[in-house]
Protein backbone atom coordinates (compact mmCIF):
# COMPACT_ATOMS: atom_id res chain seq x y z
CA UNK A 1 0.00 0.00 0.00
CA UNK A 2 1.44 3.38 -1.04
CA UNK A 3 1.71 6.15 1.47
CA UNK A 4 -0.14 9.42 0.90
CA UNK A 5 3.19 11.10 0.18
CA UNK A 6 3.97 8.61 -2.60
CA UNK A 7 0.54 9.20 -4.16
CA UNK A 8 1.01 13.00 -4.03
CA UNK A 9 4.49 12.76 -5.57
CA UNK A 10 3.14 10.47 -8.32
CA UNK A 11 0.25 12.86 -9.03
CA UNK A 12 2.58 15.87 -9.15
CA UNK A 13 4.87 14.04 -11.57
CA UNK A 14 1.89 13.19 -13.78
CA UNK A 15 0.66 16.82 -13.72
CA UNK A 16 4.09 18.09 -14.75
CA UNK A 17 4.13 15.66 -17.68
CA UNK A 18 0.69 16.84 -18.76
CA UNK A 19 1.71 20.49 -18.35
CA UNK A 20 4.92 20.02 -20.37
CA UNK A 21 3.17 17.99 -23.06
CA UNK A 22 0.35 20.55 -23.49
CA UNK A 23 2.56 23.64 -23.87
CA UNK A 24 2.27 24.58 -27.58
CA UNK A 25 4.56 27.34 -28.76
CA UNK A 26 4.42 26.58 -32.49
CA UNK A 27 2.53 29.27 -34.42
CA UNK A 28 0.16 28.28 -37.21
CA UNK A 29 1.56 28.41 -40.74
CA UNK A 30 0.18 28.24 -44.27
CA UNK A 31 0.15 24.51 -45.10
CA UNK A 32 -1.27 24.84 -48.62
CA UNK A 33 -3.08 27.17 -51.00
CA UNK A 34 -5.36 26.46 -53.93
CA UNK A 35 -4.75 27.30 -56.64
CA UNK A 36 -1.05 26.72 -56.00
CA UNK A 37 1.44 29.46 -56.81
CA UNK A 38 2.27 29.66 -60.51
CA UNK A 39 0.63 30.47 -63.83
CA UNK A 40 -3.19 30.65 -63.84
CA UNK A 41 -5.88 32.04 -66.15
CA UNK A 42 -8.51 33.07 -63.58
CA UNK A 43 -8.40 34.11 -59.94
CA UNK A 44 -11.62 34.84 -58.06
CA UNK A 45 -11.18 32.40 -55.18
CA UNK A 46 -8.26 31.25 -53.02
CA UNK A 47 -8.44 28.41 -50.49
CA UNK A 48 -5.91 28.62 -47.65
CA UNK A 49 -5.23 25.68 -45.34
CA UNK A 50 -3.35 26.41 -42.14
CA UNK A 51 -1.14 23.87 -40.36
CA UNK A 52 -3.62 23.70 -37.48
CA UNK A 53 -7.05 25.08 -36.50
CA UNK A 54 -7.10 28.88 -36.25
CA UNK A 55 -9.49 31.63 -35.20
CA UNK A 56 -9.82 35.33 -36.03
CA UNK A 57 -9.78 34.99 -39.83
CA UNK A 58 -11.46 37.89 -41.65
CA UNK A 59 -11.84 38.51 -45.38
CA UNK A 60 -9.73 41.69 -45.08
CA UNK A 61 -6.80 39.63 -43.74
CA UNK A 62 -5.89 38.28 -47.19
CA UNK A 63 -4.42 40.97 -49.45
CA UNK A 64 -4.17 40.50 -53.21
CA UNK A 65 -2.07 43.15 -55.02
CA UNK A 66 -2.90 45.57 -52.21
CA UNK A 67 -6.67 44.82 -52.27
CA UNK A 68 -8.44 42.91 -49.50
CA UNK A 69 -10.45 39.77 -50.24
CA UNK A 70 -14.22 40.35 -50.31
CA UNK A 71 -15.60 37.32 -48.46
CA UNK A 72 -14.17 34.48 -46.39
CA UNK A 73 -15.96 31.23 -45.59
CA UNK A 74 -14.52 28.62 -43.24
CA UNK A 75 -14.48 25.14 -44.79
CA UNK A 76 -13.10 23.77 -41.50
CA UNK A 77 -11.25 25.16 -38.48
CA UNK A 78 -8.02 25.16 -40.52
CA UNK A 79 -9.25 25.78 -44.10
CA UNK A 80 -10.71 29.05 -45.34
CA UNK A 81 -12.09 29.99 -48.76
CA UNK A 82 -11.52 33.63 -49.77
CA UNK A 83 -13.55 35.25 -52.56
CA UNK A 84 -11.89 38.16 -54.35
CA UNK A 85 -12.29 40.49 -57.25
CA UNK A 86 -10.35 39.25 -60.28
CA UNK A 87 -7.05 41.18 -60.26
CA UNK A 88 -5.48 42.62 -63.40
CA UNK A 89 -3.52 40.24 -65.61
CA UNK A 90 0.17 39.95 -64.78
CA UNK A 91 1.94 39.21 -61.51
CA UNK A 92 -0.38 38.84 -58.53
CA UNK A 93 1.13 39.08 -55.04
CA UNK A 94 -0.82 37.47 -52.20
CA UNK A 95 -0.07 38.11 -48.54
CA UNK A 96 -1.57 39.06 -45.21
CA UNK A 97 -2.76 42.32 -43.69
CA UNK A 98 -0.58 43.73 -40.93
CA UNK A 99 -2.48 43.63 -37.66
CA UNK A 100 -4.64 40.59 -38.46
CA UNK A 101 -5.97 38.57 -35.50
CA UNK A 102 -5.29 35.07 -36.80
CA UNK A 103 -4.07 32.74 -34.07
CA UNK A 104 -4.19 29.06 -33.15
CA UNK A 105 -6.37 27.56 -30.44
CA UNK A 106 -3.57 26.91 -27.91
CA UNK A 107 -3.64 28.30 -24.40
CA UNK A 108 -2.17 30.86 -24.66
CA UNK A 109 -2.77 31.24 -28.41
CA UNK A 110 0.12 31.54 -30.86
CA UNK A 111 -0.29 34.31 -33.46
CA UNK A 112 0.07 33.54 -37.15
CA UNK A 113 3.14 35.24 -38.64
CA UNK A 114 1.95 36.63 -41.98
CA UNK A 115 5.52 37.54 -42.96
CA UNK A 116 7.07 34.11 -42.26
CA UNK A 117 8.54 32.19 -45.21
CA UNK A 118 5.74 30.44 -47.10
CA UNK A 119 3.07 32.85 -45.85
CA UNK A 120 2.93 34.80 -49.11
CA UNK A 121 2.94 33.66 -52.71
CA UNK A 122 2.77 34.92 -56.30
CA UNK A 123 0.60 34.03 -59.28
CA UNK A 124 1.13 34.88 -62.92
CA UNK A 125 -2.38 35.68 -64.13
CA UNK A 126 -2.43 35.08 -67.89
CA UNK A 127 -5.08 36.36 -70.28
CA UNK A 128 -5.63 33.55 -72.79
CA UNK A 129 -8.40 35.33 -74.69
CA UNK A 130 -7.14 37.18 -77.74
CA UNK A 131 -8.53 40.71 -78.18
CA UNK A 132 -11.21 41.10 -80.80
CA UNK A 133 -12.23 44.01 -82.97
CA UNK A 134 -15.07 45.91 -81.24
CA UNK A 135 -15.46 48.81 -83.68
CA UNK A 136 -13.92 50.11 -86.88
CA UNK A 137 -14.42 53.50 -88.51
CA UNK A 138 -15.03 53.77 -91.35
CA UNK A 139 -16.86 50.48 -91.10
CA UNK A 140 -15.95 47.40 -93.06
CA UNK A 141 -17.27 47.59 -96.65
CA UNK A 142 -17.84 51.37 -96.48
CA UNK A 143 -17.28 53.37 -99.64
CA UNK A 144 -15.08 56.43 -99.05
CA UNK A 145 -13.77 59.16 -101.35
CA UNK A 146 -10.37 59.15 -99.62
CA UNK A 147 -8.92 57.25 -96.68
CA UNK A 148 -6.67 59.32 -94.42
CA UNK A 149 -7.34 57.62 -91.10
CA UNK A 150 -8.94 54.54 -89.58
CA UNK A 151 -10.13 54.23 -85.97
CA UNK A 152 -9.78 50.76 -84.50
CA UNK A 153 -11.31 49.80 -81.13
CA UNK A 154 -10.57 46.47 -79.42
CA UNK A 155 -12.76 44.76 -76.81
CA UNK A 156 -9.99 45.05 -74.18
CA UNK A 157 -6.80 47.05 -73.60
CA UNK A 158 -3.98 46.02 -75.92
CA UNK A 159 -0.27 46.71 -76.12
CA UNK A 160 2.44 46.23 -78.72
CA UNK A 161 0.41 47.61 -81.62
CA UNK A 162 2.50 49.24 -84.37
CA UNK A 163 1.43 51.18 -87.46
CA UNK A 164 2.86 48.35 -89.58
CA UNK A 165 0.26 46.00 -88.01
CA UNK A 166 -2.49 47.73 -90.01
CA UNK A 167 -2.34 46.86 -93.70
CA UNK A 168 -4.43 48.69 -96.29
CA UNK A 169 -4.38 46.88 -99.62
CA UNK A 170 -1.13 45.24 -98.47
CA UNK A 171 0.52 48.55 -97.53
CA UNK A 172 1.27 49.31 -93.86
CA UNK A 173 -0.21 52.41 -92.23
CA UNK A 174 2.14 55.42 -92.05
CA UNK A 175 1.55 56.35 -88.40
CA UNK A 176 -0.27 55.33 -85.25
CA UNK A 177 -1.83 57.59 -82.61
CA UNK A 178 -3.43 56.55 -79.32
Amino acid sequence: MKSNLAVVVTLLAMLRLVEVASADTTPPAVASVSPPSGSITSLTEITVTFSEPVTGVDAADLVINGVNALIVTPASASTYVFVLQQPAYGLVNVGWRTGHNIEDQSAPPNPFNGTAPGSSWVYSLVDQSAPTLADLAPGSGATVKSLTSIAVLFNEPVSGVDASDLLINGTPAAALTW
